[in-house]
């Protein structure tokens, strides 16, 4: 929350308040999905990922040849 603020108040805009406020909130909205990506990476490279591997279990699951341990591993999300 600190951390918002502090790029909050970094802003400097001129204009009316409601200038003010409006590109603030749009200069806040691009520092975050920054930061998101960042700090969490590319969502949808990892669901990409995650139903290619969903997919293989599949496929491997109908030929009969999961091990216990990736059946497992199906079930809890693939992680």
């Amino acid at each position: 929350m600190d951390r918002g603020r502090m790029r909050w108040s970094s802003y400097s805009l001129s204009g009316t308040p409601s200038f003010v406020l409006a590109g603030k909130r749009k200069a806040l909205k691009t520092d975050l999905k920054k930061w998101n990506v960042e700090e969490f990476g590319n969502r949808d490279n990892k669901r990409k990922l995650l139903m290619q591997q969903l997919q293989s279990f599949e496929e491997r699951e109908l030929l009969g040849d999961l091990s216990s341990e990736e059946l497992e591993r199906k079930k809890g999300g693939c992680g």
